[in-house]
């Protein structure tokens, strides 16, 4: 009996030890654990990479640049395409036949980049330069194609568009023959007007008048 009542007194107490022991720390990790985590993601949030540079410039066009980047065949220049002393930034397509296209155009305002010309070479269009800053485009949009001319203006940030010559697919009629309307600026015209004035335009876009000069410099292979 008495060995029975020294062994209960010996688990009682082994009980109360474990229930006033208080852990080392409260939560999943212990504070040590914690403080490591803490310092981990402080040192990276401290240590991503700084955006690319690209000397020469104009910092609001880095990060256009930087969606560029190793593209193939894609290049940019610099130019003042309106003389009013600020450099656009054409970013170019080089088909390696001597022919450059224009893909996109930005200026810039308040250190910001503004895209004048919003399509890709593949989905809607292209463009390219006469010396006196005139941009001949080649454009394609869902059902929308045409051939355009636009300066842009001193200190603008939208071009200001010359000549217009657009057709639309509105339909297919009962012989399953497309419907196209074509116009010259708002202006209705017949297809052989618009097919006429079209060849007249290959031959500036291919051949510029005066084709504007500027080094490409290379962003992809």
């Amino acid at each position: 009996m008495k060995k029975l009542l020294a062994l209960l007194f010996v688990l009682v107490f082994l009980v109360g030890c474990v229930s006033t022991t208080e852990p080392v720390g409260t939560d999943a990790n212990p504070p040590e654990v914690n403080a490591t985590i803490e310092t981990t993601t402080e040192q990276a949030s401290t240590t991503l990479p700084a955006p690319r540079e690209w000397p020469g410039v104009p910092q609001a066009y880095w990060a256009v640049l930087d969606d560029n980047y190793g593209r193939n065949r894609v290049g940019y220049a610099l130019v003042d395409i309106n003389r009013d002393g600020i450099d656009e930034l054409l970013i170019l397509q080089d088909w390696h036949d001597g022919f450059i296209e224009i893909i996109a155009i930005y200026t810039y305002k308040d250190g910001e980049a503004v895209n004048l010309v919003l399509y890709n070479p593949t989905s809607s269009g292209s463009g390219r330069l006469a010396e006196d800053g005139t941009l001949f485009m080649y454009i394609e949009w869902r059902d929308n194609f045409g051939f355009t001319s636009h300066q842009l203006e001193p200190g603008a940030t939208t071009l200001t568009e010359l000549t217009s010559w657009r057709s639309n697919i509105v339909g297919i009629d009962d012989d399953n023959e497309l419907i196209i309307n074509y116009y010259r600026g708002s202006l209705s015209i017949t297809a052989e007007e618009y097919y006429a004035a079209y060849q007249r335009y290959v031959q500036q876009y291919r051949n510029p008048p005066n084709p504007m000069q500027f080094e490409f410099v290379p962003l992809g292979q």
